[in-house]
């Protein structure tokens, strides 16, 4: 008589603390798995993980074989979030320099180069200048047939109310062309 063992199917749950993923497939957490993940250094982000546990397919590629895992797909790392999550982003070495350097980081400590932030998120915490003019840039140099070019613009937008005044004339050039002041 022959005895067959068949190993249980990997229905999951995913092991993965607040998994919000797409549960279709899962994964064993083997221990080939668990010295993959250390090597590649995705293991110190999930130390929870005990061998023989199930993981979802897309946390198994993003902690055992991280080069295949799908980039920027979620969930948003930041805790309790609820912003839309349709896009999302890397939160990189970079990305983290960015934020330390504008002082943004400092609310979200807890984030970890290579976590994923949804897109209004890394918005937030990465680029919170974005969309602001730049105060840095030199107002550039008209030339003279520039100046006259706009001035002309603004003479024929202005001819049916042309301030005669001399200090008046010039508020009202400068208020409808700035780049004249």
């Amino acid at each position: 008589m022959v005895v067959v063992v068949i190993a249980p199917k990997n229905y999951g749950p995913c092991s993965v603390q607040n998994c919000n993923l797409p549960r279709d497939r899962y994964h064993q957490f083997t221990s080939l798995a668990y010295n993959k993940a250390q090597k590649k250094g995705t293991y110190k982000t999930y130390p929870y993980l005990k061998i023989g546990q199930q993981l979802c397919y897309l946390h198994y590629l993003r902690i055992v074989e991280p080069d295949r895992a799908p980039k920027n797909y979620g969930p948003c790392s930041v805790q309790n979030c609820n912003l839309p999550r349709d896009r999302y982003h890397q939160f990189t070495s970079l990305a983290y320099n960015k934020a330390q350097k504008k002082g943004t980081y400092k609310t979200y400590p807890y984030l970890k180069i290579g976590q994923q932030l949804c897109y209004l998120h890394y918005l937030r915490i990465v680029e919170p200048d974005r969309g602001q003019k730049s105060r840095t840039l030199k107002p550039k140099n008209y030339s003279f047939v520039e100046q006259i070019a706009m001035l002309t613009k603004v003479l024929y937008v202005q001819r049916g109310n042309i301030e005669l005044d001399p200090l008046h004339f010039r508020q009202m050039i400068v208020k409808a062309e700035p780049r004249l002041e």
